[in-house]
């Protein structure tokens, strides 16, 4: 009986051990490109860089853009002021993102951020994201949570109808938006998980 004691008590240390390895090689991956080069890991959405929707005021949240992109000599930033538009641009005079922010008096009251270049894919972004419940799917997809959303689109025939795959593009981000409605929509499904997994 105590020798099934202590091998019990053995293999339950080795599997233990076992379990915190495995959770320190993943701590230890290193953070996707396309989320730091995006910012996303800097704060919990709906924020971003910073920025929260109907509090941060239209001032500081384009400083902190500023503060995020612009000091990369790299980049450069160019702005529609009349329609409260960002533009950032790479060396090479191409655009990389567009960051437009609807304003409710002087605070932003929601923002969309348009991805042109470098694509994070949901497998990148999903260790981010909140359980996900609703999923408008078809050519384009669009992942809605309470106050923001992912835009993306499907790039396999084969996965095409109702389904997402962890390799499929995220083309844009909404901050802001009032999502509360969804689950009544007749577009958006109930979330099934990934439907094809590459």
């Amino acid at each position: 009986m105590i020798r099934l004691l202590q091998r019990t008590s053995l293999l339950f240390l080795l599997m233990t051990a076992a379990v915190i390895a495995v959770a320190l090689v993943g701590h230890a991956q290193p953070t996707p490109s396309t989320i730091t080069d995006l910012h996303l890991d800097e704060c919990e959405l709906p924020c971003w860089l910073g920025i929260v929707p109907k509090v941060t005021p239209v001032s500081e949240a384009k400083s902190l853009v500023y503060r995020a992109f612009g000091s990369n000599p790299d980049l450069y930033i160019t702005e529609a002021e009349m329609i409260h538009t960002l533009f950032v641009w790479n060396s090479a005079h191409e655009r990389l993102l567009t960051i437009e922010m609807q304003v409710n008096k002087s605070a932003i009251d929601s923002l969309r951020i348009d991805i042109h270049q470098n694509y994070p894919s949901v497998g990148e972004l999903y260790a981010y994201l909140p359980p996900l419940r609703y999923a408008n799917f078809g050519g384009y997809w669009w992942i809605p949570f309470m106050d923001w959303s992912l835009h993306g689109t499907d790039t396999s025939t084969a996965c095409y109808s109702k389904s997402l795959r962890m390799s499929d593009p995220t083309y844009a981000l909404s901050l802001g938006e009032d999502n509360s409605y969804v689950a009544a929509s007749a577009f958006v499904e109930a979330w099934r998980g990934f439907g094809c997994h590459q």
